[in-house]
C-alpha cells in the first residue's frame, strides 16, 4: 500500500522512502515513542547531531514543529543529543575548575555544590524536561502540542540551552574566580530564555506572537517558583541536603 513520506512527501511504495531513507512507519509522538527514543538514548548514537544544532540555533521553531510532525531523518535522538552535550559540557566545567557557587546554601558546603553540579548536569538537564514540558501544556494547553510531543520538544530545548552555554564557556573561564561570574552566568540565563521565546513565537507562528512571549515568560515563571520551592526544602533540611548531596 502507497503512503506519504512525512519528512519528503514523496509516495512510499515499501517499508522506506526511496528519496530521503526515512521509515514508512513515523508515528505521531506519544508514550510508545518517547519511551523507544529514551531506551536507544543510552544504546546508541546515531547522525545528525551538527545537523541539529544548527537548526535549532537558526530556526528552532520550524525545526521542532517539522520534527513534531513527522520529519525526523536528518535529527539525532534528543535524549542522545541531550546526553551527549551535558557530557561535554561537564568535562568543560569540571576539567577548567569553574567555581560558579562561592557561598554556602543552607547546610551545604559551596565546595560541594560545585562538585556535585558538575557531575550531575546531564541529571539536572533531564530532570527539568518534564518540568518545562508540564508548565508548557499547562501554559500552552488551548494550543495543539500533546504532553508527550511538549516532552520531546522540551528536550531538545535542553540541548539547545547547553550548545548556548558551550558557546559562552570561554566567558566563564575568562571570569572564573572573579566578581564578574554571576554576571556571565546571568547573561547566559537570559540568552537562553531569550532562545526560548524565539522557538515558541515560531512554534506557534499561528497564535498572537505577543500572547505567546507572555505565555513563555510564564512558563519560566512556573519553573522557577517549582525550582525554588525544591531548593528551599533542600537547603533548609540536613537529612535531604545529605541525601542528595552526600
Amino acid at each position: 500500500m502507497n503512503t506519504i513520506c512525512r519528512n519528503c512527501h514523496q509516495q512510499i511504495s515499501g517499508h522506506y522512502c526511496s528519496n530521503c531513507g526515512q521509515s514508512a512507519n513515523t508515528p505521531d509522538i506519544g508514550p510508545k515513542v518517547v519511551i523507544t527514543l529514551l531506551r536507544k538514548a543510552f544504546i546508541s548514537f546515531n547522525s545528525g547531531y551538527f545537523y541539529t544544532i544548527k537548526n535549532l540555533l537558526i530556526r528552532p521553531g520550524e525545526t521542532l514543529r517539522g520534527y513534531v510532525e513527522g520529519k525526523r531523518i536528518n535529527h539525532t535522538n534528543p535524549f542522545s543529543f541531550v546526553l551527549l552535550t551535558a557530557g561535554f559540557y561537564a568535562f568543560l566545567f569540571s576539567h577548567f575548575n569553574i567555581v560558579t557557587f562561592t557561598v554556602n546554601a543552607g547546610t551545604v558546603d559551596a565546595h560541594l555544590l560545585n562538585s556535585w553540579y558538575s557531575s550531575h548536569i546531564a541529571s539536572i538537564q533531564l530532570f527539568l524536561i518534564p518540568v518545562f514540558a508540564a508548565a508548557s501544556r499547562f501554559v500552552f494547553r488551548k494550543q495543539r502540542f500533546t504532553i508527550y510531543e511538549l516532552s520531546i520538544i522540551n528536550t531538545f530545548l535542553a540541548g539547545q540551552r547547553l550548545v548556548l552555554s558551550i558557546l559562552t564557556f570561554p566567558l566563564l573561564y575568562l571570569f572564573n574566580g572573579t566578581d564578574h561570574l554571576n554576571i556571565v552566568t546571568g547573561s547566559t540565563a537570559v540568552i537562553g530564555l531569550l532562545f526560548f521565546i524565539w522557538t515558541y513565537i515560531h512554534l506557534y507562528s499561528e497564535e498572537d506572537r505577543f500572547k505567546v512571549i507572555l505565555q513563555s515568560l510564564l512558563t519560566y515563571v512556573i519553573l522557577i517558583i517549582f525550582l525554588s520551592f525544591i531548593l528551599m526544602a533542600v537547603y533548609s533540611s540536613p537529612v535531604l541536603a545529605k541525601l542528595i548531596f552526600g
